[in-house]
């Protein structure tokens, strides 16, 4: 293991194209990500899906808006913390979705 460590790269472009987007194909990708965490590394992950950010350890949420309305931190924490965000259209789907 070098000082640095190894980087793994993963977002929706990729997903769709290598992995698919069925539900068979977000199970591996799960798995996947999953052993890669159990092993020792720490990833960051471009993601949309709401399951995926809904188990994530921790979240940065970009916006408030996209484009020129977008870009600062609006919130970022636990997906718990960030449901309580009124500021947060994800923190907001989150609460919605028991979180």
């Amino acid at each position: 293991t070098s000082e640095v460590g190894d980087r793994h790269r993963r977002d929706d472009r990729i997903r769709a194209l290598n992995l698919g987007s069925g539900h068979s194909d977000r199970r591996m990708t799960d798995y996947v990500l999953d052993r890669l965490v159990e092993a020792g590394n720490t990833l960051v992950v471009i993601e949309h899906n709401l399951d995926v950010i809904k188990n994530a350890d921790w979240v940065i949420d970009l916006g408030p808006e996209g484009g020129d309305r977008g870009g600062e931190i609006v919130v970022e924490g636990p997906p718990k913390e960030k449901a309580k965000s009124k500021r947060s259209y994800t923190g907001q789907v989150l609460k919605e979705a028991g979180v």
